[in-house]
């Protein structure tokens, strides 16, 4: 897999001294994602073919090695994700990028989050039928994870629709769930997933 790093601007935002800020887009196997890099920069200096800022002065040369100096941290943090053997994407580039994060959530790692954060609000906001229910979703996706993938756990940003559509079937197949069974796990599922897009975690559309 290649990675592809681009600077561009964005006409439509201005600060107030007119000057637009510069993104950095990433794409990966047709995942792409983009944010600014808190550099602003007049749309008559910035040069879109050259992805710079033009001329020789103090600013053109301090936004410019910025830029330089973003690339080269970028293509270390890929490689270095490629030596690891980790799965991931142009997100978990940018997270890193950005929150100097140095490991990816996975979906069990936030579903248990989410459930101890459950357990102290229990009497409250949640009862203990409710905790013991996503409880057992938690486990049938785990149970999910480990006959699909071979792996005891997924991250957050691997998730899709294939994903869910699997899991689905496997509670079928291997539980003889019903369409109502099945739909109260998607809901679990799915606050657990608002959380993530909500975090930034995973991107919006996903399961997409």
């Amino acid at each position: 897999m290649s990675l592809k790093m681009s600077f561009w601007v964005r006409p439509s935002q201005k600060n107030q001294d007119r000057k637009s800020p510069i993104y950095l887009r990433l794409q990966l196997d047709g995942v792409r994602t983009e944010y600014s890099i808190g550099q602003y920069v007049l749309l008559s200096a910035w040069d879109s073919k050259g992805q710079k800022v033009k001329g020789l002065n103090n600013e053109s040369d301090s936004i410019n090695g910025t830029l330089g100096a973003l690339k080269a941290r970028t293509l270390k943090i890929y490689n270095e994700m490629l030596i690891s053997g980790e799965p991931f994407n142009s997100f978990s580039i940018k997270d890193k990028l950005v929150n100097g994060a140095t490991k990816a959530m996975t979906f069990n790692e936030l579903m248990e989050e989410h459930i101890q954060k459950m357990i102290v609000l229990k009497g409250k906001s949640y009862s203990q039928p409710t905790i013991v229910k996503y409880r057992n979703s938690q486990l049938r996706i785990g149970q999910y994870i480990k006959k699909r993938y071979k792996r005891n756990d997924i991250y957050l940003y691997e998730l899709n629709y294939d994903f869910i559509d699997g899991f689905e079937g496997f509670l079928k197949t291997e539980f003889n769930n019903s369409n109502t069974t099945c739909a109260k796990h998607f809901q679990r599922i799915s606050r657990v997933v608002r959380i993530a897009l909500n975090r930034g975690y995973i991107k919006k559309g996903l399961c997409g």
